[in-house]
């Protein structure tokens, strides 16, 4: 378990972007009155709350935030840390196919104020650079515009699904160590897959287990030549996993 746990942390950690990609909704909602309420932990210790709401058949509305302030045993003086403050809101429609199949579509707007700091490494070609020239703290404030489609099916039991996202990036502030980084937007590509345990099958079916990952990328990944932009546009792999709540099964 130890070792499984240091796998998914480095597959969480091993991008240097200081942008970090919001989990995909994907609600397992089919009628008027019902809610989702996601609480997510990330690879990277990254928490995630959302709650999706249906106020109208085949309407969505949808709130979500993310929180990371350290890593375990980080302190004041670390090189290495990535902290992150972010939320969205979005709305949208579901339509069920079948009994057991949700379908939908989501637009939203979100907002974000995320720090990464980390020592790069020297490359094969060029000189060696100190410790402090490698030193790289970044700063960014951005907002995105998003749409995304997704698919769920939920047997009695077991489930899965997926969703894509497709995020504009609009940075209104982005430095390394105070210096501007000169990078304005970026759009992500951003496909998701998921399976759903459900773990009250035989008490009300109002809790389920989602474990999901995920990939983020820039949709134009060719190099620019500074490594700073280039910092930020890597991609990322998201790995998470989910408790999901259905409070209005409990009074069903």
């Amino acid at each position: 378990m130890k070792y499984l746990l240091l796998i998914l942390v480095a597959l969480g950690l091993g991008s240097c972007t200081v942008y970090a990609p919001m989990q995909c909704a994907a609600p397992n909602i089919r009628d008027k009155g019902e809610v989702e309420v996601a609480a997510t932990l990330n690879a990277n210790f990254r928490a995630e709350g959302a709650v999706t709401y249906s106020p109208v058949k085949h309407v969505l509305v949808r709130a979500a935030g993310g929180f990371r302030n350290n890593f375990p045993g980080d302190t004041a003086t670390d090189t290495t840390f990535f902290r992150i403050r972010q939320y969205e809101v979005a709305a949208g429609g579901y339509w069920c196919p079948q009994p057991h199949l949700v379908v939908g579509i989501l637009g939203g707007y979100g907002q974000a104020h995320n720090r990464r700091g980390f020592v790069g490494s020297n490359g094969w070609f060029g000189p060696d650079l100190t410790i402090d020239e490698r030193w790289r703290i970044y700063d960014a404030r951005y907002h995105t515009i998003f749409g995304e489609g997704f698919a769920v099916y939920q047997g009695r039991v077991l489930g899965g699904g997926g969703a894509l996202r497709i995020t504009d990036v609009q940075f209104d502030e982005l430095t390394n160590r105070d210096i501007p980084v000169g990078l304005g937007s970026m759009l992500r590509v951003e496909p998701m897959g998921f399976i759903r345990f459900n773990a009250t099958k035989s008490a009300g079916n109002f809790l389920y287990v989602q474990i999901a990952s995920g990939v983020s990328w820039t949709s134009d990944n060719g190099r620019r030549g500074d490594v700073h932009v280039e910092n930020v546009r890597e991609g990322n792999l998201k790995v998470a996993v989910s408790l999901l709540f259905y409070p209005h099964q409990l009074w069903r």
